[in-house]
Order: C-alpha cells, then structure tokens, then sequence
C-alpha cells in the first residue's frame, strides 16, 4: 500500500500517494495529506481507488472559490443582465472577501455555516440574506454537476429563514381617493393601470399604444422596461406574457394619454423621440423606474394615505377583486403569475370563506327534503 507518514508533521502525518495514468495517457500523482492514523489513511485510498474502479471518482478541483464563482458567473446564459449584477455585487462584496481564497474543493458545510453567522451579523434584511444563500448554493451545484466537487455542501445547510412580511393594501375607500387626488397628474395612467390592472411598474412603463387594442378593450403585455432603461421582450415570468381585459374607464384614460401625448409631441417638435410608450418624459424618451417611484413617493405624500410600496398597488387590485368575489383563477390569470398556487399563497387571508362556500355548495346541491331524513336510525338486524 502507497502509505507514507511525513515525519515532519506531529498532527495527522499520514497521507497516501499514488499514480495514475489521464485520460492522453500521462503519469500523474493523486496525493491526499492529513490523516490521524496509516488505517485512517488506508481506507481512505482503497475508497479513492474503488471509486476510480466504477467510474465515479472526482478530481478535486484546484481553483479557490472567488476563480470558480467568477468564471460560472461570467458563462451563466440562463440569467437576466438584472439577475447577473446583482449575483456579481454578491460575490464581489460579500463572499469573495469571507471564504474567496479557500480551494473551491476544501468549501464545505461548516465553511458555509460561519460565513452565513458573520453575514447576517451585518444586519441585512432577511430576504437578502437569503439571496446571498441562493448564489452560493446555485455556484456549488453546478460545480457539483461539472463532477468539480463530490458534493454541494450548501445542500447540507439550512436555507436562512424569511418572515413573511405584512401584506399592504387600500381599501376601496383609500384608492378612489388616492385616484381623485392625482387626476389632474399628466401621468396618472400609471396609476389607473397598476390599480385597475395589477401590472408591475416595468409592464407599465414598457407599455406602448401598438400593444393597447382600444377597440376590443384589450392590453397586451409583452414587454417590459428593464433595469438599464431599455425595452425589453418578455416579462418576468413567461406568464406575464398576457392579455388582460380593461374597463370602459380604463379605455377613456389611455385616450386621454395618447391625446395628450399628441400635444407633446407637437409641442417638442423635432426634439421629440417617438418610441410609442404609453408613458414617456415629454420628449417621448422612456420614463425610468427611479422617475416613476420618485413621482409615486410625492403623489403619496401629498394624498396623505396609508404609506404602501408601488408593488403594493398590484397587492390593492388583487384584494380588490378577491373582495368581489371574483376567481382566483381570474386574479392570477389578470397578474401574471405562473401558477394559481402563488396567487393563492399570496392571497389565502382575503379568502376565508371559500372552503365554508364549497360545504354549504355541496349542501344546496344535494338538499334532501325533511321526510327523506330519518331521525331514528335502522335496526342493524
């Protein structure tokens, strides 16, 4: 057995040391150090070897983990331009500085776990604790995957926790008063539309009149404003890609916008960039979302409503309509989600009565009159 001690090392001198032929039929040495015992280091081998045998052996990967992270960010063509910033502030910012430098193939369960206690000792919100988790259990799973490591050990560690948050919405009462408020605003139609409609701020602000079928009453979301300012085919989710139904006062305020917008055109003359968008600065150029979330910040302050996100506007519609008793299907179908399951999640409190309906539904239905019922059971014989 290739078993040697390093008489140099007082603490786990034993390792063992073979060679093997790769696969352009060179020499090359598989070396593993820091064994207690010569059986410790035995076992270790024949387990090394046993696994060459039946073709499941991974070579440890050489690269420490900041190598590893940037070259897998850098070849990811799955994720948004949005998604791959963010994953890049991460690891720059976060991981790189904690356990960058450790070999991606020493990265373990431990090494995760006390990084995760010095990250969330910054006091960062739960939710984006939780993002710096899915970064680094998306990285070590495709290293898993690319054979790069044995195991993902982020597998081995409990997903941090995220309190569900306080779900903020309007009543009936606050929204009409917050849309009465702001009806002499050049842009209210944001505001119609995220009330009215639910879309999210970048479907809106991606919005233009050759997606708005005023005759059939219909809008279609196929695009969005990204996080660069530019239009962007396709919304968050593929069922964000949708036709949603509008309302005859709906209709009468995307005419007024787009009578409006022809005054500014005329008004900018050839200053003006016609790119169609339903809402655009008064030169036609795309309204950004830091504009528009600092317009929805004023207009809040000077209604003096309950303070809510602009997201909580798409929360309004959906309790709006689930309060009317509208189908959740309808709702999830209106917002886009991917799945009722979400929009049920999302929205189970405002839905209480829906299993006591579906009982005294089945008790209509299957209504038995008084004489069919007897009040003395049978005897058994």
């Amino acid at each position: 057995m290739p078993i040697y001690k390093d008489e140099n090392k007082k603490d786990n001198p034993w390792y063992y040391s073979f060679e093997i032929k790769d696969e352009n039929g060179k020499w090359k040495t598989i070396r593993k150090r820091g064994f207690r015992t010569k059986k410790d280091a035995e076992k270790a081998e024949i387990s090394i070897k046993d696994a060459m045998n039946k073709g499941t052996y991974v070579q440890q990967s050489k690269l420490s983990f900041s190598e590893y992270l940037n070259n897998w960010l850098a070849n990811r063509r799955d994720i948004k331009d949005k998604t791959k910033v963010g994953y890049k502030v991460i690891i720059e910012q976060h991981i790189a500085p904690l356990i960058g430098r450790i070999p991606l193939s020493e990265v373990n369960a431990m090494t995760i776990e006390s990084f995760l206690t010095k990250i969330e000792e910054k006091n960062f919100s739960e939710s984006y604790v939780r993002n710096i988790f899915k970064v680094l259990n998306k990285s070590l799973k495709d290293a898993e995957r690319k054979q790069l490591i044995i195991r993902n050990p982020a597998a081995l560690v409990a997903k941090p926790r995220v309190s569900k948050k306080e779900m903020l919405c309007w009543t009936p009462e606050e929204s009409k008063q917050f849309l009465k408020a702001i009806f002499d605003h050049r842009l209210r139609i944001i505001f119609v539309l995220a009330i009215h409609s639910g879309m999210r701020m970048g479907e809106i602000l991606g919005l233009r009149f050759c997606d708005v079928d005023l005759t059939n009453m219909k809008i279609n979301i196929r695009n969005i404003l990204n996080f660069k300012n530019q239009l962007q085919a396709g919304t968050k989710t593929n069922a964000g890609n949708r036709s949603i139904s509008i309302s005859d006062f709906v209709v009468k305020q995307l005419e007024i916008r787009r009578q409006n917008m022809l005054k500014e055109k005329a008004a900018a003359g050839d200053d003006y960039d016609d790119k169609d968008f339903v809402v655009s600065t008064k030169y036609g150029t795309p309204y950004s979302k830091a504009m528009c979330d600092a317009v929805w910040r004023r207009l809040l302050k000077k209604s003096k409503l309950k303070r809510i996100r602009f997201h909580d506007l798409r929360h309004t519609c959906a309790s709006l309509l689930l309060s009317l008793e509208i189908h959740p299907k309808v709702v999830q179908e209106l917002l886009g989600h991917s799945s009722i399951q979400i929009t049920l999640d999302l929205y189970s409190h405002l839905t209480p009565n829906m299993n006591k309906d579906a009982a005294y539904a089945m008790e209509r239905l299957l209504d038995l009159d008084d004489e069919d019922v007897q009040t003395e059971p049978e005897s058994e014989y």
